[in-house]
């Protein structure tokens, strides 16, 4: 049986507990619009004394039976009005074993996965409306921590390593900076000489 409870803190965060209070297994989640606010928010996890990065309107976490965690959530301002492009969409180029499959968790219960030795997944038309440096949200399923190698265009790939969503059925979410021309750019998640996560969507914030 998942539970959380929350306060507020003086300096606007949100002191976050997360429980499994059953006798097996589950994925908890806190949601942030049942917090008050929506959009990013930066979450710390207290009792490793780790930052975790960037989450995008709630942290879903798998925690052992009676288990528990607790973060400290920031939100990060107002939300910024993005696009979402499916990793799964027909336009997009699968290379090597990468293939579609179901997930239930997923936007559009659908993700790109089987992304290793040399798996790529090309999306395609990723739009923007002026050349710059967008900070772009990557919904992602990975049982453990993976690292992927992220291009935009011909550009050079750079590795990024996710951490574990908890198990194979859970999405995460994570912001990474890439430099977009103006008009249709193709992102490539490539999985190298290893093992990347599965890929749900990414997120493209509309300038303002």
């Amino acid at each position: 049986m998942p539970s959380r409870c929350t306060s507020r803190t003086s300096g606007g965060s949100y002191t976050v507990a997360l429980f499994n209070l059953g006798d097996a297994p589950a994925a908890v989640t806190a949601d942030w619009p049942a917090l008050g606010f929506t959009g990013r928010a930066m979450v710390r996890d207290l009792w490793n004394r780790e930052n975790l990065g960037t989450y995008h309107n709630k942290i879903t976490q798998a925690l052992p039976a009676h288990g528990s965690r607790l973060f400290t959530v920031t939100p990060q301002g107002p939300v910024q009005p993005e696009t979402a492009y499916e990793a799964e969409a027909a336009g997009n180029t699968l290379s090597g074993n990468a293939s579609v499959a179901d997930c239930g968790s997923c936007s559009g219960g659908k993700k790109v996965g089987n992304l290793y030795l040399g798996g790529k997944l090309t999306m395609n038309g990723i739009h923007a409306d002026k050349a710059g440096r967008y900070v772009v949200d990557i919904a992602y399923v990975s049982g453990d921590a993976r690292a992927v190698l992220i291009s935009v265009g011909d550009g050079g790939f750079t590795s990024h390593k996710l951490p574990s969503t908890g198990d194979w059925g859970t999405v995460e979410t994570v912001s990474v900076p890439l430099s977009l021309k103006a008009g249709a750019n193709t992102v490539t998640f490539d999985s190298g000489d290893g093992y990347a996560p599965d890929i749900d969507l990414i997120r493209v914030p509309d300038p303002s």
